[in-house]
């Protein structure tokens, strides 16, 4: 089983006081850019058909924001969109929307329909790009907007930056949020009225100021105030569902989009077997993959508590694709050469832009990837 470990304060870029305490992994090491230039060897994905960074804040998301990525390139690939950065938001699935697609739990049955996939599973061990990518791809035939289901504007009124302090306010929300549903949901079972309505209004108030999900009734008009969402999202048996119906508007399952490539793409992953597969059996496929073109979506990078061995704070790992490599040749010992990655990451556009565009030496990256089924995972043509 993957270790994959999703928590709402997946890694990013900026950590809160609470997050200090974890041993933090080097795997993201920028290549200086002037090495880039004297490339002997290279392969990347079309940029015309390259979607925007987008930013999974502080919700551990990174393995939908991965796979939105692989889907919207080969929505725009397919459908002709010359400048995928530019298309409207009505043709680009969302991250959020699709994140609910991390648990699959009546796999023996077809889902067609998009609102059947009701939960905004962000706290699921089982969490896994691989996973979002098959169910997103090859069995829910129409897929939510990021018009409609957007995390920037939901987190638009404490979005993070360049700096802890925001990023500790957004950290801040969700373990506000967490914990009065929790005191909620036991003083409803203690039959304690006064104080599940002390911890509604706490939540009210924290939801209120922290997140934008007022906009959601240009969506749907049904959709009440902040104060209605939160008590409809409290009814509901868990952290997880009550996040989905506060984030996550019912009618964005009624309005998505059909996926371009449905019944036209494969989804296929390496390895199928993790046994002494090396990080070197890893470029090599990777290789393969970006040399026709297509974005790979990589997991399982460790990215912090790599060594550890405790149940519960199990290795903490992180999702990003790669778009594409260059083969780099040292000018004074042409025979020493390495190979170097372009990645996208949900860090965001300012993380992009502090780490060489994305281009990562390979070691260090594949190095990291705690290998299991399906560590690479990328669409290609149905035969």
């Amino acid at each position: 089983m993957r270790t994959l470990f999703l928590t709402l304060l997946i890694m990013t870029p900026f950590y809160s006081e609470a997050q200090t305490a974890m041993k933090l992994h080097e795997w993201a090491v920028p290549v200086k850019l002037e090495d880039l230039k004297s490339a002997k060897e290279n392969a990347e994905i079309e940029k015309k058909f390259t979607p925007p960074v987008t930013s999974q804040d502080s919700l551990g998301i990174c393995y939908a924001s991965a796979a939105a990525t692989v889907i919207n390139y080969e929505m725009c690939k397919l459908g002709k969109i010359e400048d995928c950065k530019s298309a409207p938001e009505s043709k680009r699935i969302s991250s959020l929307g699709i994140a609910r697609y991390s648990s699959d739990a009546d796999a023996g049955k077809l889902k067609q329909i998009d609102k059947n996939y009701s939960k905004l599973d962000v706290e699921s061990l089982r969490a896994n790009g691989n996973t979002i990518l098959n169910v997103a791809t090859q069995r829910v035939i129409k897929l939510p907007t990021e018009q409609c289901s957007s995390l920037d504007r939901v987190l638009s009124k404490n979005p993070v930056l360049s700096n802890t302090e925001v990023k500790g306010a957004q950290a801040a929300l969700w373990e506000s949020l967490k914990s009065d549903y929790d005191n909620y949901r036991k003083a409803i079972a203690d039959k304690c009225d006064e104080c599940a309505s002390k911890y509604y209004e706490s939540a009210k108030e924290t939801v209120s100021k922290n997140l934008k999900i007022e906009e959601d009734q240009k969506v749907d008009p049904k959709l009440k105030n902040d104060s209605v969402r939160v008590l409809q999202a409290f009814q509901r048996d868990t952290y997880a569902g009550a996040l989905n119906a506060l984030l996550y508007p019912e009618e964005c399952s009624k309005s998505a989009i059909p996926f371009t490539g449905y019944g036209k793409t494969d989804v296929e992953s390496f390895p199928s077997d993790p046994a002494g597969v090396t990080s070197a059996q890893l470029l090599d496929e990777i290789k393969k993959v970006l040399q026709k073109k297509q974005p790979v979506l990589l997991e399982d990078i460790c990215v912090a508590d790599c060594d550890s061995k405790d149940p519960k704070n199990p290795p903490k790992t992180h999702a990003v694709v790669v778009a594409g490599y260059r083969k780099i040749c040292s000018k004074k010992d042409p025979s020493k050469c390495r190979t170097v990655l372009k990645v996208i990451n949900s860090y965001g556009a300012s993380w992009q832009k502090a780490n060489s565009d994305g281009w990562l030496e390979s070691e260090p990256l594949l190095g990291s990837v705690k290998i299991s089924n399906a560590s690479m995972s990328w669409l290609s043509p149905k035969p």
